[in-house]
């Protein structure tokens, strides 16, 4: 079954800040409704799909669905716009790069401002701090600015998406909307695990906290959960022993104190039945994902994690391959197939 990657464009054309997550949750919700037999949004703004099986068994795969991004913390009266970040933000990526303000009528263009052309720098300058940096958007006075923009609308990266050579992908935000696709995609293809109650879930704000996963698991509480996020793959000047994940190699499969033993086995016999290679990533305590707040929830949740190899993470283009994402719709395939018969 072909890819649809239209759908990802869709995602990654409607902005998802953490706590901001409407336009994106319309997205998913539209694409879900027709594949699913139950599907509703929580309180914190999770999104969960349910499809049905015969029994009380349940089973999750979730992902967030938030991205990193900016709020505006004050109008000059200049009518420059300073901002602050949502999540987790290098500043050495943003300056120079154009912002798009998602104010309460319409969309802002801005760009990045506030450190000296090389030309005028009279010694080499250090990395500003980002509440040095300011948002030129035009306007040249705070009443200019304020009819179109407030405190606290947020900002994300310009929203792009394109396509690369040899299946590459790159695409703002696609951490984490590339497993959003992946599970909507998903849903396309399993319409039937036995007795299993397959609960596709859509967590917010996890860049800031993993708070989506905490309150929609507490209310699921299924008997086993599978976490899908992205991680860092190798480019220059990372070293392969710092970061051992490569682009188009497969995804990755954690192996933590956070990870249950038999699902981390589920997932490799996963992997051998679909004929995915995957790639191991480590964690001495934490993932840095949702799963470690789904293991704890309740009395416990066994869970897994496989993560989408992914080049400049939170920066405004990421680069991901059609090749992983294809290999871990497969696997997630192979691993419904799998515990449909346990």
């Amino acid at each position: 079954m072909s890819v649809d990657y239209n759908v990802l464009r869709d995602l990654v054309k409607v902005p998802s800040v953490s706590g901001r997550e409407e336009l994106a949750r319309e997205v998913i919700v539209r694409h879900l409704k027709p594949r699913v037999d139950e599907i509703r949004t929580d309180a914190l703004g999770n999104v969960i799909a349910i499809i049905k099986g015969s029994s009380e068994r349940k089973v999750a795969i979730e992902c967030h669905y938030d991205q990193v991004g900016f709020i505006v913390k004050s109008i000059e009266k200049s009518g420059l716009l300073r901002i602050e970040p949502i999540g987790g933000v290098d500043v050495r990526t943003i300056i120079g790069s154009r912002l798009i303000i998602w104010g309460r009528e319409k969309k802002i263009p801005g760009v990045v401002a506030g450190v000296k052309p090389v030309h005028l720098e009279e010694k080499k300058e250090q990395i500003p701090k980002i509440g040095e940096l300011y948002v030129d958007a035009g306007f040249d006075s705070s009443e200019d600015a304020s009819k179109y923009v407030r405190v606290g609308d947020v900002a994300t990266y310009d929203l792009q998406y394109m396509e690369l050579f040899n299946d590459k992908i790159a695409a703002t935000g696609l951490d984490n909307k590339i497993s959003a696709f992946i599970m909507i995609e998903l849903a396309r293809r399993v319409q039937d695990i036995g007795d299993w109650n397959l609960y596709l879930v859509f967590t917010s704000q996890e860049e800031v906290g993993l708070r989506g996963a905490r309150t929609a698991f507490y209310g699921i509480y299924p008997e086993m959960a599978i976490s899908l996020d992205v991680t860092h793959a190798q480019y220059p000047p990372i070293s392969q022993s710092k970061v051992p994940i490569e682009l188009g190699k497969g995804p990755a499969v954690m192996i933590a104190p956070a990870v249950h033993p038999k699902v981390l086995k589920l997932l490799e016999d996963a992997a051998q039945i679909g004929s995915v290679g995957v790639q191991y990533e480590t964690a001495g305590r934490f993932t840095g994902t949702n799963l470690d707040a789904i293991q704890v929830t309740r009395s416990g949740i066994p869970g897994g994690l496989v993560s989408i190899p992914l080049k400049y993470m939170h920066t405004p283009l990421e680069v991901a391959s059609k090749k992983d994402v294809e290999s871990t719709i497969t696997l997630l395939e192979s691993f419904l197939r799998l515990i449909k018969e346990i």
